[in-house]
C-alpha cells in the first residue's frame, strides 16, 4: 500500500534527531509504533545524560545531538576540551595581527560546538563576539566574557573527564601508517555519501589514527559537519582529508 505524504514541516539546524524523528512521526500518524519507539528513546537520552552532571553543559540536548550514544557524547565532550581550550586567545591573537576573517571563523567554530555538547551560555557568548567581529566592531566586553566562560567550562569538564589526552596514547597506536588511514577514509566516505547515522560512531572509533595523519581542526570539522546531519558540507571536507593524503600523480577520490 502506497501512502501520499506532503512536506508541510521543517526541521532547522543544528539537527535534533528526537526533534527529527517526532516530525516524521507526525507526518506517518498510520505508524503509531514509530512515535512509541521515539519517545523510549528520548527517556533514554534522559536517564543516560542524568549520570553526567557538568556544569555549564546541558548534557541532556548534548546526548539527544549525538543520538543518545552515551560513549560518543563522551568522545566528543573530550574532543571540545582538547581542542577549543585556547580559543578566546586565538581570536585575541588573530586580532592583534589583523586578521579579522580569522578571529570570526574561531568564534564561528567555537560557537557551533558549543552548541553541540549542549553549552548554550557559551554558544551565545560565542555568537556575541562573532556578531561583534561580523559588524566591524571590536569584541572588548564580549570577548572578555568568553574567555571568562570558556574557562569554567573548561575546568569543568577536566574535573568531570580527567586528565586524559591524546599524549596517554601509544605511540604504536597513535601513529598508523597512511594504508591503513586511507580504508578508513574510504569506508567514512561510503557512510557519508549514504548520509548514514552510522558514520558519526565510525569517525569516532578511527579519530585518533586520522588525527595522527591530518591536521586535528580539520577532523573537528569532519566531525561537526556530521553532527549536524550537514553530509554535504561532511563529504566536502572529507574529500579535502583524502586528497591530502594521496601521494601526488594520483586523482581525486569519486
Amino acid at each position: 500500500m502506497l501512502y501520499r505524504c506532503r512536506h508541510d514541516d521543517h526541521v532547522t539546524k543544528p539537527i535534533e534527531p528526537q526533534v527529527l524523528m517526532e516530525s516524521i512521526c507526525s507526518q506517518l500518524p498510520h505508524l503509531p509504533g514509530l512515535r512509541v519507539d521515539a519517545r523510549k528513546t528520548g527517556d533514554d537520552i534522559r536517564e543516560s545524560a542524568a549520570l553526567m552532571d557538568i556544569p555549564g553543559i546541558d548534557t541532556v540536548a548534548g546526548m539527544r545531538r549525538v543520538g543518545g550514544r552515551a560513549k560518543l557524547y563522551l568522545d566528543v565532550l573530550r574532543k571540545f576540551r582538547d581542542g577549543q581550550d585556547s580559543a578566546a586567545e586565538r581570536i585575541t591573537a588573530a586580532l592583534q595581527s589583523g586578521d579579522r576573517p580569522a578571529a570570526e571563523r574561531i568564534a564561528h567554530t567555537l560557537k557551533g560546538l558549543a552548541g553541540t555538547i549542549g553549552a548554550k551560555e557559551l554558544q551565545e557568548s560565542a555568537l556575541a563576539v562573532e556578531q561583534d567581529l561580523h559588524h566591524g566592531l571590536e569584541p572588548g566586553d564580549s570577548l572578555v566574557h568568553l574567555a571568562e566562560l570558556l574557562q569554567v567550562i573548561m575546568a569543568a569538564l577536566e574535573s568531570s573527564l580527567g586528565k586524559e589526552t591524546s599524549s596517554s596514547v601509544t605511540l604504536a597506536s597513535a601513529t598508523p601508517f597512511l594504508a591503513d588511514v586511507r580504508p578508513m577514509l574510504k569506508k567514512l566516505e561510503q557512510y557519508v555519501q549514504g548520509s548514514d547515522s552510522e558514520a558519526a560512531g565510525y569517525l569516532a572509533d578511527c579519530r585518533q589514527h586520522l588525527i595522527a595523519a591530518v591536521a586535528q581542526e580539520m577532523v573537528i570539522c569532519l566531525e561537526k559537519s556530521i553532527a549536524d546531519y550537514d553530509f554535504d558540507e561532511a563529504l566536502t571536507t572529507l574529500h579535502t582529508v583524502m586528497n591530502e593524503l594521496e601521494p601526488p600523480g594520483t586523482g581525486e577520490p569519486s
